[in-house]
């Protein structure tokens, strides 16, 4: 079933159950990924299976804390270095979208930090080819 299919699916620890559904749904295997978590708080991601020129989607929530964002970033960079052909973030729950607001002058535009941590820049090709975010809630445009 793999070895037909180009892409593969990836999950956080915070969306397993999601992930086992969508590749429930896809007829494909949930991708292989170790997070060794530290007594420090620290965590590490490696892929256990190669991901070299496959298109993954990594499926991760932003909520409830930070950690969940700097896991996905830490799965981003890991597949950036194992050669993955494409890098697609599935994110359903991207906290701090709503925060795109400046009321003060000084307020962080806190919802475009994720894009500027993860997408491709002048400075170099960090992050993601492609995402797609889901949150419930009020949109903001600017």
């Amino acid at each position: 079933m793999r070895e037909n299919n180009s892409y593969m699916v990836f999950s956080g620890t915070a969306t397993r159950y999601l992930a086992e559904k969508i590749c429930q749904s896809l007829d494909c295997p949930l991708g292989q990924l170790l997070i060794t978590k530290f007594s420090d708080g620290e965590f590490a991601v490696s892929y256990e299976e190669s991901i070299r020129g496959r298109d993954i989607f990594l499926v991760q929530s932003t909520f409830p804390n930070s950690d969940n964002l700097m896991e996905l970033l830490l799965m981003i960079d890991a597949a950036k270095r194992a050669s993955a052909r494409t890098i697609n973030a599935v994110i359903p729950y991207f906290g701090w979208a709503r925060q795109v607001g400046n009321q003060f002058g000084t307020d962080a535009y806190t919802g475009f930090v994720f894009p500027v941590l993860t997408c491709p820049s002048e400075i170099g090709d960090n992050g993601i080819d492609r995402s797609g975010r889901c949150t419930l809630g009020s949109i903001n445009h600017q």
